[in-house]
């Protein structure tokens, strides 16, 4: 005698452990599905289903949901439980994703589409993501006849920079920490790292073949290229490593530098005899290009180009430079102010006046200021464009061409402001090579209410200790 079948076991639709377990069992046949309907059945009920979506226009989306109740009609309302709810709820995902996956491409295409033009000479309305400094190049310069060399003049700054951020990280272990031995023009100590970083931006920068002329803090001199190419030319200044008395203990350090079209030398002159008369001894207004390259937990190279101030950060992977903060804006007024405190009985009353009425809150915002002063121009540069306030030295020590002039061209492109404490930085026209003076850069408002405290220029020109 045959044993008597057992009855199918139900599920429970509440363990979901046991549930896996059931599906398990019935995908291997090990329990019949009860009560579900022939291939024939659910054909027939799907018939009129499909003739209907080949008269209508649906969305694939609805096809699956109704693909699904159709399927679950067919069978026992009894058997309609969390398998049938699945199936129909993953076929919608996965249309979805599809879906998602189709705008995506769409998307990567019109890029794509984008950056083709512009390289066609159809600048867009705004920088794409993670821009180079050639593509802010092409959009702040549109079409002049300087493109092709500010390329060159860029890409060979971005190169040395990358270079000195490399030699900053290895500076303990290459033994290039302490004194060189020598001192600049200003009599001050020059550091190894002085010297190396200066030969790094001149070489690179004399290379180009489109910078006619260099002058740098580190040496007395304009230094004149031995030949250029034809075209527009170009003369650079900077300073190569700005608060290099840090850099043995690991402060944020940075490279300043701006660049001048090279003006047309007259009929009547040579080369020669016109870089002889200092081509850099003209108005700083005509700044072309100005930028500093900060060195500390990341590398950040902030930059203008005359439309809006620039912040693009060096990606380790692939040593380039990609946009990270497109056309920067500095806060009309900061909490901050950034200079060496230590020296406040050496200051002028005016500038006693003022710090001491912000701090107390008792200024034209109101609120209680404070000081943020690492004793790297660079550094306190960069927390004020971002956090506002201002930074400076009272004391006629910053150097027109190669710190206060691209500073304040940079300030000035992100609506910020920068001053010798009664008139604009950029009215400057220098008289020399070296000429030094009091600067105070930051937000628009914070600087003209320290303007109007009258005396805040500090006279002393060096402290004795």
């Amino acid at each position: 005698r045959p044993p008597s079948p057992q009855p199918p076991r139900q599920l429970d639709p509440l363990n979901i452990e046991k549930d896996k377990g059931d599906w398990k069992e019935r995908k291997q046949g090990a329990v019949p599905l009860e009560g579900s309907a022939s291939l024939s059945v659910m054909l027939t009920a799907l018939l009129p289903t499909i003739l209907i979506f080949q008269l209508l226009p649906v969305s694939h989306a609805s096809l699956a949901t109704t693909t699904a109740t159709a399927r679950s009609a067919s069978r026992p309302s009894t058997r309609l439980g969390r398998r049938d709810f699945i199936t129909a709820t993953t076929r919608d995902t996965n249309f979805a994703r599809r879906r998602g996956s189709c705008h995506r491409n769409r998307v990567r295409e019109s890029r794509r589409r984008m950056v083709t033009k512009w390289s066609q000479g159809k600048v867009p309305d705004s920088l794409p993501r993670y821009a180079s400094t050639a593509d802010i190049i092409e959009h702040d310069l549109g079409e002049t006849d300087i493109v092709e060399g500010m390329h060159l003049v860029s890409g060979a700054i971005e190169g040395a920079c990358i270079d000195i951020a490399k030699a900053l990280a290895r500076v303990s272990i290459d033994r290039r920490t302490g004194d060189q031995g020598t001192v600049n023009i200003q009599g001050e100590k020059q550091k190894k790292l002085d010297v190396y970083a200066n030969e790094i931006m001149k070489r690179a920068l004399l290379e180009t073949g489109v910078v006619a002329a260099i002058a740098t803090e580190e040496e007395d001199e304009v230094v004149l290229a031995e030949e250029t190419i034809a075209g527009p030319r170009f003369i650079v200044a900077f300073d190569p490593l700005d608060g290099s008395s840090n850099i043995d203990c690991s402060v944020p350090t940075g490279t300043i530098f701006s660049i001048y079209r090279l003006r047309d030398i007259p009929p009547d002159m040579t080369d020669t005899e016109y870089m002889e008369n200092n081509p850099f001894l003209s108005p700083v207004t005509e700044i072309i290009a100005a930028g500093y390259a900060m060195y500390s937990s990341a590398t950040i190279l902030v930059v203008s180009f005359g439309q809006g101030t620039h912040m693009l950060s060096l990606d380790p992977d692939t040593s380039k430079f990609v946009l990270t903060t497109p056309s920067v804006r500095v806060p009309i007024r900061g909490p901050y102010y950034s200079l060496n405190e230590g020296r406040y009985f050496d200051w002028p009353k005016g500038l006693q006046d003022y710090i001491s009425t912000v701090k107390q809150g008792k200024g034209e915002w109101g609120k209680k200021y404070s000081s943020r002063y690492v004793c790297s121009l660079v550094a306190d540069v960069h927390r004020t464009i971002l956090y506002g306030g201002w930074a400076g030295n009272p004391r006629p020590h910053l150097r027109l061409l190669f710190e206060a002039a691209p500073l304040s061209f940079l300030l000035d492109q992100a609506g910020g402001k920068g001053s010798d404490g009664e008139r604009p930085i950029l009215s400057y026209t220098p008289s020399e090579l070296h000429e030094r003076l009091p600067v105070f850069l930051g937000s628009s408002d914070d600087i003209e209410e320290l303007e109007s405290y009258g005396d805040v220029r500090q006279q002393a020109t060096k402290y004795e200790a």
